[in-house]
């Protein structure tokens, strides 16, 4: 046999392999070395800047943390730097808010060039919208915009990389879960303070991003099929609502981002499903052909809005101190009687709904101008605008407790059967019911039970919790829950959405065993609507008490010195209210 090399030899051959590895490494260090070195010059003025820019919100938070246990007024003015101070000073009026409702403002003459960029460039229109939401959500909240992008781009990884059979849990567990720790946040860092934060966009984005991923499920797995037009009907059937937001294609990212701040909706919404933005970038659906012109409905929403802001500042104006720090008052109680004191709290009540409609309204309005909302025609062939409006403005509809049928003004009934007092009480009715028309107040205000109050507040976030929860497992409850749950974890919001939900469920009893008897005449129509109609808004003020307070005690407090009149009418109606036999269903005869 052959024999091998010596071990001599093998020793030597490995020695030089060694160092001939030794000085390859060697010689690679002094080469890269130098260009790392470079390189750490380049990125470290820049890396500079962002710890200057960043760092300081972290270590002003935790010094009022560890000394006052919130952030101070001074900490919040530095993080947020804001320019607008002096015009803030010199008009006593937050800063936070003058800069919200100058992006607001601004957001109608910025949305008018999506009209001059054509649906052919629908990367353009992906762009400007992106851009737009960016510089908005920067001057609003400069820093604190991160949490939108990071909490972006890891629902749209979650997306890319999850099976579709799992990918609206994920998306929506990632998205709920980082929005409560903003809520958590908030309630510490801001205790003492009231302020517009990030997590008023956080929210919307988290309604956008998870519809998305409940549509991709919906679309791969439930295998919905996409609809030839996405017009939104006047009343949305679960199987509609199912169909109108189901997502067959994965988005790009321009698309993803482009949709998830969107300009116009990125501070109040209304918010959008990604299929609705992507036809109205691509110019398809019911956008096909061209968007008609939304001046005079935008106009008229502008119109709405600052009317609503008005009412708002009224009694601060006229000099009247009314707001719901007087109901937890002990002296102010006890010198105004019962009657007093729920006059107070429904324009107390009234005023803080128009806050709402104000922001709702501007950004609604917005939105159409650049051609988001467009809903098709109607039945009587003029165009609609209330595909994604959040609330129904200039809503006196068959639905609303004084129908101008039920007063004998447009069906023909004249008032001869009707005593002279009733018929004058009719003709206040109706011009009260005009004077809200023109004001302009929604639905809301003239809702008779609090079903269509909350059918017609913050409409798009009512489709969400729809989508998302209630047609998936029917339970009141638990949609409630995720109600107050989206809100904030502050209790007062899981005391108001529980009682709500409660009266939901007593309502339906009581409605179900009364209303058929009360609509054999207008006469009794226009009683029953009367007195719903009173009642609602009458517990409307009564249960969004510990939206306000947001805290237990105050809570408990305001309701105590209501003698706990909602909680006990329910109770006795849910008592005292026989339940309703179901008709049997009609079958047919068996053929002989």
């Amino acid at each position: 046999g052959t024999t091998g090399s010596p071990p001599t030899q093998d020793a030597t051959a490995m020695e030089s392999i060694e160092l001939l590895f030794r000085e390859s490494v060697e010689s690679a260090q002094d080469a890269v070395l130098p260009l790392v070195e470079s390189a750490q010059e380049a990125v470290a003025p820049v890396m500079a800047s962002v710890y200057e820019a960043v760092m300081p919100a972290f270590t002003y938070s935790f010094a009022d943390f560890a000394k006052d246990g919130y952030i101070s007024q001074e900490t919040h003015a530095f993080l947020t730097h804001e320019p607008l101070q002096p015009i803030a000073d010199a008009a006593s009026f937050p800063v936070d808010q003058i800069n919200y409702v100058l992006c607001l403002l601004l957001a109608f003459p910025l949305a008018l060039t999506f009209r001059l960029i054509p649906t052919s460039l629908p990367t353009l229109r992906h762009l400007y919208g992106l851009v737009l939401g960016l510089a908005m959500g920067f001057f609003c909240f400069r820093v604190f915009l991160a949490h939108v992008l990071f909490s972006s781009l890891v629902s749209y990884l979650l997306i890319l990389i999850s099976d579709p059979k799992y990918v609206h849990k994920r998306v929506f567990i990632f998205m709920m879960t980082y929005m409560t720790l903003l809520h958590v946040y908030r309630a510490i860092a801001y205790r003492n303070l009231y302020v517009l934060d990030v997590t008023g966009p956080q929210m919307i984005l988290t309604q956008k991003l998870t519809t998305l991923a409940f549509g991709i499920y919906d679309g791969h797995v439930n295998k919905i099929k996409q609809p030839k037009t996405r017009v939104v009907p006047s009343r949305l059937p679960a199987d509609k609502l199912a169909e109108l937001r189901v997502v067959t294609v994965r988005p790009t990212l321009l698309e993803f981002f482009g949709h998830a701040l969107f300009g116009p909706g990125l501070l109040a919404g209304p918010t959008h499903d990604f299929a609705l933005y992507k036809d109205f970038i691509e110019g398809k659906s019911q956008f096909a052909g061209g968007v008609p012109s939304s001046f005079l409905v935008s106009f008229a929403k502008l119109f709405a809005a600052i009317t609503c802001m008005v009412i708002m500042q009224l009694p601060g104006i006229l000099g009247f101190d009314i707001g719901h720090h007087l109901f937890v008052d002990a002296e102010w109680v006890a010198n105004n009687n019962f009657i007093t004191r729920v006059l107070y709290c429904v324009i107390a009540c009234l005023c803080i709904r128009m806050r709402y409609y104000f922001a709702w309204l501007l950004a609604d309005g917005a939105n159409n101008v650049a051609g988001m909302g467009y809903n098709g025609k109607g039945d009587d062939g003029k165009d609609r605008w209330d595909g994604i409006t959040n609330v129904d403005v200039f809503g006196v509809r068959w639905r609303c407790c004084l129908r101008l049928s039920s007063l004998g003004l447009v069906s023909g009934h004249t008032t001869s059967t009707w005593s002279g007092a009733f018929a004058c009480a009719k003709l206040c009715v109706s011009a009260w019911c005009l004077l809200r028309f023109f004001l302009p107040l929604v639905q809301v205000e003239l809702a008779t039970s609090m079903k269509l109050v909350l059918d017609n507040w913050n409409i798009q976030t009512q489709n969400w919790l729809r989508y998302v929860c209630y047609d998936r497992n029917k339970s009141v409850n638990l949609t409630m829950f995720l109600s107050a749950l989206w809100h904030g974890l502050e209790p007062g919001y899981v005391l108001t959405f529980l009682t709500a939900g409660y009266n939901t469920g007593v309502s339906r009893k009581v409605r179900a065993y009364f209303r058929a008897g009360y609509q054999t005449s207008d006469a009794l129509k226009f009683r029953y609507n009367l007195l719903t109609w009173v009642a609602t808004i009458l517990f409307l003020d009564y249960v969004v008490g510990p939206f306000v307070y947001l805290d237990v005690a105050p809570s408990f407090k305001f309701w105590y010195n209501f003698y706990f009149a909602g909680h006990i009418a329910l109770i006795v109606l849910q008592v005292l209210t026989p339940k309703t036999k179901k008709k049997p269903a009609a079958t047919k005869p068996k053929s002989q």
